[in-house]
């Protein structure tokens, strides 16, 4: 579903999905299915981009489109990889912490994160630049936006985002253990919540398992759940009923 005919600027909501393949599947389970968010994608109230893959591109293009369409809140959509034992496959979640792995400087055989390194992800450097500072993880931060709605509980839990997936259960376990706080390993969240902070916009990222993290046999992957159960935590949580800002 492709809204053009909405207006290029303001909205409520901007929702961010990574790639097509995950649109089309949320644009089917949400809009197909739900008329109140059909009308608000309709009227230009809600606006659904693609972000791209990876923290560096979704970084950019979510912030382009932060400046353009100026929206209320954002949201970022799709699949992950679900660490053993933390995630199940198909099984959604909001999550409330962002970690960042692969930044930083190799040292016998890890990369040692900036905070090892006595670094800062990002801090001042004069006058005219944002007087916030940033660490990883990202957690308990304001410009976080997290489901209120007690009738319909959603899991809160961290978020591991990183440049390349788990080629290895061995290796996707090392990152587990490493993050202990997250639950699963995706390409997008980190940067996303790094881009909304510089926009001061309430940011909300909802991701299911298609995946066991470390599993690259794609015939066990199960996208369609899981993005099946994405829709279901938006529609029922997110969408439609109160957040707190």
């Amino acid at each position: 579903m492709e809204p053009e005919s909405a207006p290029l600027v303001g909205c409520e909501t901007l929702i961010a999905v990574p790639t097509p393949l995950e649109r089309k599947c949320l644009e089917r389970h949400l809009l197909d299915r739900h008329e109140p968010l059909r009308q608000a994608a309709l009227e230009g109230r809600h606006r659904w981009i693609g972000c791209g893959v990876g923290p560096v591109v979704s970084g950019i293009t979510l912030g382009h489109a932060l400046a353009t369409y100026r929206p209320r809140r954002v949201l970022l959509l799709g699949i992950a990889g679900g660490f053993a034992g933390r995630c199940e496959i198909g099984e959604a979640w909001v999550a409330d912490s962002f970690s960042l792995d692969g930044v930083g400087a190799w040292h016998e055989r890890r990369v040692l994160p900036p905070a090892e390194l006595s670094w800062s992800m990002y801090e001042p450097t004069g006058a005219n630049d944002p007087s916030w500072e940033l660490e990883s993880p990202i957690v308990a931060a304001p410009w976080l936006s997290l489901p209120s709605n007690a009738n319909a509980p959603a899991r809160l839990a961290g978020s591991l985002t990183v440049c390349a997936a788990a080629g290895s259960a061995d290796q996707a376990a090392e990152r587990a253990e490493r993050h202990p706080t997250c639950v699963a390993e995706e390409m997008e969240g980190f940067a996303a919540a790094v881009a909304c902070r510089c926009h001061d916009v309430p940011f909300t990222m909802v991701r299911a398992a298609s995946n066991t993290a470390g599993d690259r046999d794609f015939a066990r992957w199960e996208i369609e759940p899981a993005l099946a159960s994405v829709a279901r935590l938006v529609a029922e949580v997110l969408l439609e009923s109160a957040m707190v800002e």
